[in-house]
């Protein structure tokens, strides 16, 4: 049964495929979400290279704000800290939160978040080469 389940998923689009980076690039797959009952955030990013080695990850029990798109911004952020300051200088962004993406490929998108997305977009500017994308996306990989 779990496997009728599995391929139900997997028809209807539910479960996507990893896709790598481009060679000496690192992935950012960051999320947010709400944890113990829904009653804690917690921020989490992995990144992997093009061979799906972990170069880096992270997982942070959040105190602050419970907003989603707060949270979602909050942990790209951190997560292009940590990548950075592990000495990275290609990387490519990815999350699941279509606003949130749209809103840091156009910041004029996205107010609730807006001084986020703009250190999100500073930050960016750091690194050598970078592209964005929403998870499950067959776009720039």
């Amino acid at each position: 049964m779990v496997q009728d389940r599995t391929d139900a998923q997997r028809l209807s689009g539910l479960i996507s495929v990893w896709q790598p980076p481009k060679a000496n690039v690192i992935k950012i797959n960051f999320d947010a979400g709400k944890i113990l009952n829904g009653n804690l955030p917690g921020l989490g990013a992995i990144c992997p290279n093009y061979r799906g080695e972990i170069m880096a990850a992270m997982a942070i029990k959040w105190q602050g704000s419970s907003d989603m798109d707060f949270l979602e911004a909050s942990t790209a952020l951190k997560a292009m800290i940590l990548i950075r300051e592990s000495g990275f200088f290609n990387v490519h962004l990815e999350g699941d939160t279509l606003r949130l993406i749209s809103g840091i490929k156009n910041p004029s998108l996205l107010s609730s978040t807006r001084l986020v997305i703009s250190r999100i977009c500073e930050g960016l500017s750091f690194f050598s080469s970078r592209s964005i994308s929403l998870s499950g996306d067959k776009g720039s990989g």
